[in-house]
C-alpha cells in the first residue's frame, strides 16, 4: 500500500511539493521551519553583506555540521567508551606500579 501524499512546504517565502508518508509529514514540517529559523537568523546577521544565495549555502553547512556531529556521536559505540575507560584505568594502574 502507497501510503504516500503530497504537502507543501513553504521555504524561504516560496512553496515547495513534496511527497511523503504521513508518518514522516511532522518531521518535513519541521525541517522547514528549522531552514526558515536559520535563513532569518543568518539574514539578519550578514544584512548587506552576503546576497541570499550565499545565506542559503551557509544555513545548509549550518544543519548538515549538526547532522554530521549526531553521527559521530552515534558512531561512539557503548564498547568503544568501554575500551576508553578501560585503557584509562590500566594508565593509571601503571603509572601508579612506576611510582612504588
Amino acid at each position: 500500500m502507497n501510503d504516500k501524499f503530497k504537502i507543501q512546504l513553504r521555504i524561504a517565502g516560496k512553496q515547495y511539493p513534496l511527497f511523503c508518508r504521513r508518518d514522516d509529514e511532522r518531521i518535513f514540517r519541521a525541517a522547514a521551519n528549522l531552514i526558515n529559523d536559520k535563513l532569518l537568523q543568518y539574514g539578519n546577521r550578514y544584512q548587506g553583506v552576503v546576497d541570499e544565495k550565499d545565506i542559503s549555502m551557509m544555513v545548509a553547512c549550518d544543519i548538515a555540521s549538526s547532522k554530521m556531529r549526531l553521527l559521530d556521536q552515534q558512531n561512539e559505540t557503548p564498547a568503544y567508551k568501554k575500551l576508553e575507560e578501560l585503557n584509562a584505568e590500566l594508565e593509571r594502574f601503571i603509572e601508579e606500579e612506576s611510582k612504588s
